[in-house]
């Protein structure tokens, strides 16, 4: 226990040292490090590529899945867009609970990363040619974090 809370403790002071000095005051890496930060140490890199494609499918799905629905216009297209949304959830946490281990924290990082991202998407002053470079930029922050905690892990790895 004492291992994990150093390596949980160095990698989110590390991810919010980083996001308020260099990312603008962005939350971002800190709260990524703290959704993929696990007691679990066996396979770090196969670990860590599974973090990213979860990260990864639940930052750019909801953007492909609500491109064709404006949530903020009308009545009809909020009632169809908290349908894609519960939809979109209920598959990601029925795959999470119904697949082994491997699948099911892939799936549950892109339900975390996915809910955030969906109700980001509502905001009428951003083009898509922005939404796009927002969404590069969560992605890229999000595997920095992931880099980040790989980093931690395999630096204070406990030496049995």
């Amino acid at each position: 226990h004492l291992n994990f809370t150093l390596r949980g403790f160095v990698a989110f002071m590390l991810g919010f040292l980083i996001g308020l000095y260099f990312l603008n005051y962005s939350f971002i890496l800190a709260g990524t490090v703290a959704l993929v930060l696990s007691k679990f140490m066996g396979s770090a890199i196969e670990r860590n590529l599974g973090r990213a494609q979860g990260v990864v499918l639940g930052l750019v799905l909801p953007v492909i899945v609500v491109s064709h629905v404006s949530a903020c216009s009308g009545w009809l297209d909020q009632i169809t867009f908290l349908a894609l949304v519960g939809t979109f959830e209920f598959v990601t946490l029925f795959i999470a609970f119904a697949s082994g281990p491997r699948f099911a924290y892939i799936a549950l990082l892109t339900s975390a990363f996915a809910a955030r991202e969906f109700f980001s998407q509502c905001d009428h002053l951003h083009s898509d040619a922005i939404t796009a470079s927002m969404t590069y930029n969560v992605v890229s922050t999000t595997i920095e974090g992931i880099f980040i905690v790989l980093i931690v892990d395999l630096l204070l790895v406990n030496q049995h």
